[in-house]
């Protein structure tokens, strides 16, 4: 042994333990027994996958029911879109478990018989897996570029199809006859259901919205007209289809010839505001439809009659699973399952054609007094009386609200290591849009923007007023669109802190005025902040919250938010406020809430109709969108004639303007070029009238009393300032005072 004892001692150890190892005989600790968990995942790992799916399936087809009708929070889109996602991979996973099937349970080494069809019974699961992969009928696409990968989708139908085909194959001669009997027309069912959300994604994609609706005789009557059914729907439907152009960036002139009998004749044929904004709103619940449903699919004659063989071939499967003796005395946890699924699918099957039957496309189709359009009315009264006992709303037109002084100020309470925690992981804007961003309805609001748009014959109130506003708003207006709401929001704010509001009559009136001030300027800042695509800003827009936020951090010392706000006017924002030597009263706030109004109309004007589309995927409708609209019905904003803020210079005014509130102007035809001697100028949202600069006199607004039916387009001029008529085709009529007139105005209306 020697000195080399030891030493041949360790190498013998280690020589003993490799052999130990190799053969098996290892004296080390035994390995691990898998836990309850891993031991039930491995033994009922498809029908844990099958169950998910059922699971996840449900919660979509309530997902997109509400998400069609109200308003969803950030939170819950982020959970309709993991459940979203998640449904898709758990069906395509469970049709993968389904090929290691045969080999997981060694089902050629069965002796029992009985065992055997136990086991065999999930086989009938692929099938429905592809029904899965269909997804509901509310919900094919939850945002608008998913229509795009259409093709993406149709890829996967194959490969879905063949593996659950090959696992049919795979294990065919150990499947019973009348198992198979029962999956032939569960593949029927599967194969439509899944072709059904490929095509609603293709009619929803770029390229099938950006069509041009064919040339017809403009003279012949209108699809509406030619109908009997639900007006308002019909008229909703011939606008939707109309203008499904708009969504991809096309003008109405580009959309084709039909466009102005569909989208500028029948609309303005309704009387009251009120029934404009429901058609609207009917229309945009249908281009919600178009986009992120199978609506568009269902109601095609080709799409009804795939529906129909689907659900005839669950329900002959079932019956034919019913009747079948034999597979039902085969107890267990398959069968039960097996049920399950029949039972989810026929329940989601029937749900979705009550609500295909309870849609307004069913009552534009059907003729007033059939079956169906007493059915549709029945069905779609109950469904409004479920949305409001749910959410105690009857509207879906929301306003996003957003305080930036109140933000900044419950941000500064933050310690700032906490505020950069949140913004290195990316959950700042979370956290802001979960605490800080609320949605309110105002339907006197809403009726009072589309008001001022003069489409209402029966409401003149206001379009006569003359705003008492000056020179501060012009400069104002001057500035970049982010800029302009960016002060206007602090200003107002500050000024609006300087009424005391209680009690009843005038004080009262004032306290409404007050808070529909504050939700219009918060609205703007929302869309500015959340949504700043939906607006003609620049990036720029991005950097006003963080550096204000950041110089309330560090100036606030505790102050109030009128004394930071007050402080933050004299030293940052250069220029004095509109405000400023204006009086609290009622008239200073209708003046101020139709500033914000008139901005609203503008922001509409400009927003590309692609957005709207997209925000309408977000649930519920944006305030923006069908003001949007509106104006499109009516030829205005950057898809008919351009819409600007207000002149820039000191432009002269041309006679007789032909004013937008009140007299639609006379213009040829989208179809025909227009002459020579009529070039349309861009409507300003804010009209200021001013002297002639080459007067020797200080240049100083004028107003422009705002034009109500019956009454003169201009204004009389004063004694001191009386032109002679060779002279009223160069210089504007005046009026001596400071006010400046707010409407929507063409300037080149009287260059002729």
């Amino acid at each position: 042994m020697g000195r080399f004892g030891p030493v041949e001692n360790v190498l013998r150890a280690t020589i003993n333990l490799g052999a130990q190892v190799k053969t098996g005989n290892s004296t080390m600790e035994p390995t691990k027994t898998p836990s309850l968990w891993t031991k039930i995942w491995n033994e009922r790992d498809v029908q844990i996958m099958v169950l998910i799916s059922i699971l996840l399936q449900l919660f979509l087809l309530s997902a997109g029911f509400f998400r069609r009708h109200c308003r969803v929070s950030c939170l819950k889109f982020l959970l309709v879109w993991l459940v979203y996602l998640a449904s898709y991979a758990v069906a395509v996973s469970a049709i993968g478990l389904f090929s290691q099937y045969e080999d997981k349970y060694k089902l050629r080494n069965l002796e029992s018989v009985e065992h055997l069809h136990a086991l065999t019974l999930p086989f009938l699961w692929p099938p429905f897996l592809l029904l899965h992969l269909g997804g509901p009928d509310n919900i094919t696409a939850l945002s608008i570029e998913d229509n795009n990968l259409w093709t993406r989708q149709f890829i996967n139908l194959t490969f879905q199809l063949g593996l659950a085909l090959y696992v049919f194959w795979k294990s065919f001669d150990l499947l019973d006859s009348q198992l198979l009997e029962v999956a032939v027309p569960l593949f029927v069912a599967g194969i439509i259901k899944y072709w059904e959300r490929i095509w609603a994604l293709k009619r929803g994609s770029r390229d099938s919205l950006d069509c041009r609706m064919k040339n017809e005789d403009p003279n012949s009557p209108a699809p509406a007209q030619a109908q009997s059914g639900d007006v308002v729907a019909s008229c909703a439907l011939n606008l939707g289809l109309s203008g499904r152009g708009l969504l991809v960036g096309r003008t109405l002139l580009q959309l084709g010839s039909r466009a102005e009998i569909e989208v500028l004749s029948i609309f303005p044929a309704t009387e009251s505001t009120k029934r404009k904004l429901k058609i609207i709103l009917t229309e945009l619940g249908m281009i919600y439809d178009m986009l992120y449903t199978k609506t568009m699919v269902l109601h095609s004659r080709t799409g009804i009659m795939l529906r129909c063989i689907a659900l005839v071939a669950i329900v002959v499967a079932y019956v034919l699973l019913v009747g079948n003796q034999h597979m039902n005395d085969q107890k267990g946890r398959n069968l039960a399952l097996t049920y399950q699924l029949f039972l989810v699918s026929i329940y989601m099957e029937v749900l979705s054609i009550l609500m295909v039957i309870a849609s307004p496309w069913t009552r534009a189709r059907f003729n007033l007094g059939t079956f169906f359009s007493w059915l549709s009315h029945i069905l779609c009264c109950h469904t409004q009386l479920i949305l409001w006992c749910l959410t105690q709303s009857m509207s879906n037109t929301y306003m996003g609200q957003f305080n930036l002084a109140d933000y900044s100020m419950s941000k500064k309470s933050m310690s700032k290591f906490i505020s950069e925690v949140y913004e290195a992981l990316g959950l700042e804007k979370h956290w802001r849009n979960f605490w800080h961003i609320k949605h309110v309805e105002d339907m006197s609001i809403i009726i009072y923007t589309l008001g001022l748009l003069g489409t209402d014959p029966n409401h003149s109130e206001g379009r006569s007023r003359q705003l008492n506003l000056g020179l501060e708003l012009k400069d104002l207006l001057n500035l970049p669109f982010e800029h302009t709401i960016f002060r206007l929001h602090i200003w107002t704010e500050l000024h609006l802190s300087t009424y005391s509001l209680g009690g009843d009559g005038v004080v009262g009136e004032m306290s409404l005025l007050v808070a529909e001030c504050r939700k219009l300027s918060n609205y703007l800042m929302y869309l500015m902040s959340v949504c700043p695509s939906m607006l003609p800003v620049s990036s720029v827009a991005r950097d006003f919250e963080p550096l204000f936020s950041e110089w309330v951090r560090d100036n606030h010392n505790n102050l109030t938010k009128a004394e930071v706000l007050d402080k933050y006017a004299n030293t940052v924002l250069v220029g004095s406020s509109p405000f400023r030597d204006t009086p609290a009263s009622v008239e200073t706030l209708k003046d101020l809430k139709e500033v914000w109004a008139r901005l609203l109309i503008y922001a509409a004007g400009k927003c590309p109709f692609e957005e709207h589309a997209r925000q309408l995927g977000n649930g519920g409708v944006e305030l923006l969108t069908v003001i949007g609209y509106l104006m499109m019905h009516q030829q205005l904003g950057d898809v008919g004639e351009k819409v600007e803020l207000s002149p820039s210079g000191f432009l002269p005014v041309p006679p007789q303007p032909a004013s937008l509130t009140g007299h639609m102007r006379v213009r040829p035809s989208v179809h025909l070029p227009v002459p020579a001697s009529l070039q349309l100028q861009p409507l300003y949202a804010f009209e200021f009238v001013y002297d002639d600069h080459r007067l020797p006199t200080s240049v100083k607004p004028l107003s422009l009393s705002l034009v109500g039916p019956g009454e003169p387009d201009n204004p009389e001029p004063s004694a001191a300032t009386q032109v002679t008529p060779d002279q009223s085709t160069s210089q504007p009529s005046t009026s001596g005072g400071t006010n400046v007139a707010l409407e929507i105005e063409e300037l080149a209306g009287g260059h002729q």
